[in-house]
């Protein structure tokens, strides 16, 4: 499966997710830039803001201490709502040393060629659980101690469910649960991970790639190819840890080619897409395995010296440039919502790098 497969349709007029999906709204660039997250145990109910309404806010702050660039966000077990003692994840989406420097300041890379080995293997993402006896224990837990909790194998698909947050998540998110859980997968519903109008929208565990506009079949199949190391690339936004541009040309060379496992397809240096370099970026890649060659899009797609694709110890440089989208987009089904101009990244060309001859 590899073109876009849309959510199903809705009960309500003017739903956030329909008219983001009728307007051909671009779902690749659209995953979160940081990839450390911190998954707590909590059944609910959950309000709208969740995280900041539930859990205290010295909590909060001493977690941010320790780690400022950590995703903190509430999950719970579909149908679960009581819990004794909490689980908490700890997830290292492996991306945080090559990006590490982007983030840390957002300032432009000096290096205008590749800037990590492309033959190295990446750093394996992870995930360690835990217990709590409270949410204080937050407080004190080191999540980058390697001996905090247990490693857990995953994969974990999370779904977010959060209505009380938009109303999209829970009309859409929950079909998809209930389908993925079906399956017997570890499945969690969380709470707001960004593009609501993307529901269902699921990340998958401990990668951190996000999907979006997901339906129950759609979801299953999804799953289903992570699980066994394969990703669909007809409903993903991107993997989160990356900039924006990087998730929309790895997307871009993953389509071209028809690469569909995990780490075929590593980033190793993004020039621009920082302040001062807003509207445009170089992203490089390269290709660490290959299952089968070139797409068959592969061959008239791409400006390269043999007009071929795919093949592994190949590097690749997509240029882009950020633009408008054509039509507003609705940012949420909340009253309080109103339309916004959305800036997408436009693939401008994809070569094989450094080109020969």
């Amino acid at each position: 499966m590899t073109g876009t497969v849309g959510t199903g349709p809705s009960k309500r007029a003017g739903a956030c997710t329909i008219l983001s999906q009728d307007a051909r709204e671009p779902l690749a660039g659209t995953a979160y830039t940081r990839d450390r997250w911190l998954l707590v145990e909590h059944p609910g109910p959950w309000p709208s803001g969740a995280v900041e309404e539930v859990l205290d806010r010295g909590i909060l702050e001493a977690v941010r201490e320790r780690d400022p660039a950590i995703r903190i966000t509430l999950i719970r077990r579909p149908g679960v709502r009581t819990v004794d003692r909490p689980e908490v994840f700890y997830v290292d989406g492996g991306l945080t040393d090559r990006f590490a420097d982007r983030f840390a300041d957002r300032v432009a890379p000096s290096a205008a060629v590749p800037t990590a080995d492309p033959t190295a293997d990446p750093t394996p993402p992870l995930i360690r659980r835990t217990r709590i006896d409270s949410y204080d224990d937050l407080r004190i837990l080191d999540f980058g101690d390697p001996g905090m909790g247990e490693p857990h194998p995953g994969p974990m698909f999370v779904v977010c469910t959060h209505g009380k947050r938009e109303i999209c998540c829970a009309e859409f998110g929950r079909p998809v649960i209930r389908a993925l859980a079906q399956d017997d997968h570890d499945v969690w519903e969380i709470t707001h991970i960004g593009g609501d109008r993307f529901a269902a929208a699921m990340i998958t565990f401990p990668h951190g790639h996000y999907f979006g506009r997901l339906n129950p079949l759609t979801a299953q199949t999804t799953a289903r190819s992570y699980a066994d190391g394969r990703l669909e690339t007809g409903n993903l936004r991107g993997r989160s840890g990356m900039p924006n541009s990087a998730q929309v040309a790895e997307l871009e060379l993953r389509r071209r080619t028809g690469l569909t496992g995990l780490d075929d397809v590593q980033v190793t240096a993004v020039e621009g897409d920082c302040p001062g370099q807003e509207t445009s970026a170089v992203v490089h890649l390269s290709v660490r395995d290959s299952d089968g060659g070139a797409g068959a899009d592969g061959a008239d797609g791409a400006d390269g010296a043999d007009g071929t694709l795919g093949d592994a110890g190949a590097s690749y440089r997509v240029e882009l440039r950020r633009e408008d989208f054509p039509d507003e987009v609705l940012n949420g089904c909340a009253p309080t919502s109103e339309p916004i101009i959305r800036r997408v990244w436009k693939v401008l060309g994809l070569k094989e790098w450094p080109m020969i001859g």
